[in-house]
């Protein structure tokens, strides 16, 4: 069975908190692509798109955590990993960074956008003084 197939199953909107302040998000999803160009050198090189091989669906998810203290600060944490590999054949010969590709001939291509982010908030002013 496909490892990514099974953690979009267990985890598509899955969050607990963790103690009272803290907060751990596991998040699947379904993703496709309808642009995805490329060109490289881009004055000699053949614009090409890995769309035109599939468009998906691809499994991607992502893991967000936070943790808030003295009600006013929070630090928050996400990684999302998002890796396409597509299979395909090109309809005419592709130049891509000096090595042509034939066309007709069965090619594996691969993009990789993985995202990190690290946030620090101050609350100036939090639930608890709205209230008042």
């Amino acid at each position: 069975m496909n490892l990514k197939f099974v953690f979009f199953s267990l985890c598509v909107v899955t969050s607990f908190s963790v103690g009272a302040r803290g907060l751990v998000s596991l998040e699947g999803d379904q993703s496709w692509q309808s642009r995805n160009e490329a060109r490289i050198p881009n004055a000699t090189g053949t614009l090409f798109s890995l769309s035109d091989f599939s468009k998906g669906p691809f499994t991607t998810g992502r893991v967000y955590v936070g943790y808030t203290w003295n009600n006013k600060h929070e630090l928050r944490g996400l990684y999302a990993p998002l890796s396409v590999e597509v299979n395909g054949r090109f309809a005419n010969a592709v130049n891509y960074q000096g090595e042509t590709f034939a066309s007709g001939v069965n090619t594996t291509g691969f993009y990789k956008f993985n995202s990190y982010r690290l946030t620090y908030a101050y609350h100036i002013v939090t639930g608890k003084q709205k209230e008042k």
